[in-house]
């Protein structure tokens, strides 16, 4: 039986963060199209097999600037396109975002694209021009961009104190970008106090995936507030005051060291 069904094309540069956070996405468009990802396989491509879905594994250096490399994904992206023959395409990443849509415009098929933060390439003032070219020659013809991680990826601040949501820690560009104008201070609290500070989860705004508890979501994002943490600050039985107080006495620590 021939599928009539429309079909959405997924490019992408991580197979395991499309499916941490946009596995939701993927079943409702699931319902109504016919869906292909292209994606290097770096974990949970098996879980989206399993969901029914196409893989296509696409090799990629997702932080290299190789133009040799980058010219062969882009070929590989206008042989998948004209192969697979989407309807329409979404774009996640700056990669997949340059030269994906690229080859939509060359191709004439619709493309959405998702900037999740501008990259490491923009602080780099040379690369960031270059970059900057590529996305305006990309974007011509796009339908929609959607910016979401723009305000932790493009901040540009002084004397200021900037209180991300949690989940910044998964995007490596922001954090990168907030090491490299200020210090990311780290305030550690065990699983049983955060959980007292937090009471109801849903009313302060914490979304859980299927399955999932509070513990394990703490012990997933630790790890990371500890790798990117310049000063970690023992949270523990400290109110706000002392908290504060924590805070500067160690900057004025750090400052004087300098």
């Amino acid at each position: 039986m021939k599928n009539n069904r429309k079909k959405v094309m997924i490019l992408t540069n991580h197979s395991y963060m499309l499916y941490r956070f946009r596995k939701e996405l993927i079943e409702e468009l699931m319902k109504n199209y016919e869906v292909v990802l292209s994606m290097p396989f770096v974990g949970h491509h098996e879980d989206f097999i399993n969901m029914g879905l196409r893989c296509i594994e696409t090799k990629m250096e997702r932080r290299g600037v190789n133009p040799i490399h980058d010219f062969s994904l882009m070929k590989f992206y206008k042989k998948i396109l004209q192969e697979e023959n989407p309807d329409l395409v979404i774009t996640y990443s700056i990669k997949p975002n340059v030269y994906g849509g690229l080859m939509c415009e060359k191709l004439n098929i619709p493309f959405y694209a998702n900037v999740q933060g501008l990259g490491t390439a923009f602080q780099k003032p040379g690369l960031a021009q270059f970059a900057t070219v590529l996305y305006k020659t990309a974007f011509k013809k796009v339908k929609t961009v959607f910016f979401e991680n723009q305000v932790n990826a493009d901040i540009h601040v002084t004397d200021t104190v900037i209180a991300p949501g949690g989940s910044v820690i998964y995007c490596d560009e922001a954090m990168e970008h907030l090491k490299s104008i200020g210090k990311v201070i780290y305030l550690k609290l065990s699983l049983e106090s955060l959980s007292k500070r937090l009471g109801n989860l849903k009313g302060r705004g914490v979304l859980l995936k299927d399955g999932q508890s509070l513990k394990d979501l703490y012990e997933e994002r630790v790890p990371l507030y500890e790798k990117y943490a310049d000063i970690t600050i023992d949270e523990e039985g400290k109110d706000l005051d002392e908290s504060l107080r924590a805070i500067l006495e160690i900057i004025h620590i750090k400052e004087q060291g300098k």
